[in-house]
């Protein structure tokens, strides 16, 4: 991931422009793994922006159990 990725993945989860800089000059000096840049934003108040935690989502449901799922038939019927 470039620097710029990073800055653009930052940009978009609502991190202050500051705050994006202070973490771009800190991954200047010495270039960081994006779970430590989620640590610094955690430290910031921001919620991760690169981590995902999936466990946090109990609520998942299967493609077949979705209100969204709808069977349909492949062949034309002719009245």
């Amino acid at each position: 991931m470039t620097l710029s990725d990073i800055i653009f993945e930052m940009e978009l989860g609502g991190v202050d422009n500051e705050h994006v800089s202070v973490i771009v000059n800190k991954y200047k000096e010495k270039p960081m793994m994006v779970t430590e840049i989620d640590d610094l934003l955690s430290e910031m108040g921001y919620s991760p922006v690169f981590t995902v935690d999936y466990d946090a989502y109990d609520d998942y449901a299967s493609y077949e159990d979705s209100a969204y799922y709808e069977k349909s038939h492949h062949r034309h019927e002719w009245d």
